[in-house]
């Protein structure tokens, strides 16, 4: 649910982007947590871009679904970024463990 004060979600990360990625969806995903803040690219209901401090790809991404408590924004992708998540993370929508599995392309 959105908080009235500045528009962010108390819905967990993994929780949306289990969502975006059933309806197919594009958003970028803000997270913050303890001074630390990332981002996580979805276009068409793949996560295709993650970023936080030095981290990018997988390693930002397993990093920020880690953190404990974020608070997560929901904005619009405008235009498809460039990829740096090479696996296929459509478990996420079945609820299993965080392991992605092999890329499968396209």
């Amino acid at each position: 649910m959105l908080s009235e004060e500045d528009g962010h979600t108390t819905t967990d990360p993994v929780s949306l982007i289990r969502r975006l990625c059933e309806k197919k969806g594009s958003a970028v995903l803000i997270l913050q947590d303890d001074g630390r803040r990332g981002e996580v690219h979805l276009h068409c209901g793949r996560i295709v871009r993650a970023s936080c401090g030095d981290l990018y790809g997988e390693q930002a991404l397993f990093g920020m679904l880690m953190w404990p408590s974020p608070r997560t924004w929901i904005a619009p992708l405008f235009e498809r970024p460039e990829v740096n998540v090479f696996s296929d993370f459509r478990f996420l929508g079945r609820g299993d463990d965080l392991e992605a599995s092999p890329a499968t392309g396209g």
